[in-house]
């Protein structure tokens, strides 16, 4: 699960105005990054209490990775992404079983609304295209060279061409509709800035097509099934 809230300050010390929050039900904590204090850092409260964050429960890349750019939440781990890599974090506790380490691949994404999980993957967006991380992919050693069994380009050889036309890539959108099996990208691909088309990729077909004509700022699906697309003024459903 992750919770979308922007730049909007979070009121959990120490990371006071961190962008990015989940929680990971394994270890009932609350995970967050995005301070502009100490951008590169993953904070976690104590089990069961999101109130609680000691000053030494905080985490590193190993190397420079730069800025933390998304968080979410994968099978039992807590995935962060860097613009250029991707670390998980597994286990209860630094003092249990923690492990802290980085997916064996140089990809990592600057658009931290793109990561969404469909049936099987988690997807995330970046200059190269629509690529899905597998669960076997989080459980692997960094040791393990990853081949096309682990980490997936679903738009390769479709619609590479138009991703890598996308001009707001960091401002792009994303949603997965269950209920239908569609994974739907809202994207830009002129110079306004605006969301002016949405990709959709059918998981049943493997096929993508594109909805035109809709300002789609952002893309809900509901528990229901009910898929809500923010436009302008309005709310379309």
């Amino acid at each position: 699960m992750t919770i979308r809230i922007g730049d909007l300050p979070v009121n959990i010390p120490p990371a006071p105005k961190c962008s990015f929050i989940v929680r990971h039900t394994k270890s009932n904590r609350i995970y967050m990054a995005g301070n502009p204090s100490d951008r590169s850092c993953l904070y976690f409260s104590e089990p069961n209490n999101p109130s609680v964050v000691k000053n030494t429960s905080r985490m590193y890349p190993t190397n420079d990775d730069g800025p933390v750019t998304g968080l979410a939440t994968f099978v039992d781990a807590v995935v962060v992404f860097f613009k250029r890599s991707v670390w998980v974090w597994r286990g209860l506790s630094p003092e249990i079983d923690a492990i802290w380490q980085r997916v064996p691949m140089s990809l990592g994404t600057n658009s931290p609304s793109s990561i969404t999980q469909i049936t099987h993957l988690l997807t995330f967006v970046n200059e190269g295209g629509i690529y899905g991380i597998s669960p076997a992919a989080i459980g692997q050693n960094v040791d393990v060279r990853l081949g096309k069994e682990y980490i997936i380009n679903l738009s390769e050889n479709k619609v590479n061409s138009i991703v890598q036309k996308i001009t707001n890539l960091k401002d792009v959108v994303t949603t997965y509709d269950s209920k239908n099996k569609r994974y739907m990208l809202a994207y830009c691909d002129d110079g306004t800035g605006v969301n002016n088309k949405i990709l959709v990729y059918d998981e049943a077909l493997g096929a993508f097509s594109i909805w035109e004509g809709i300002q789609a700022n952002d893309i809900y699906c509901r528990a229901n099934g009910d898929v809500l697309i923010a436009s302008k003024n309005y709310i379309l459903r």
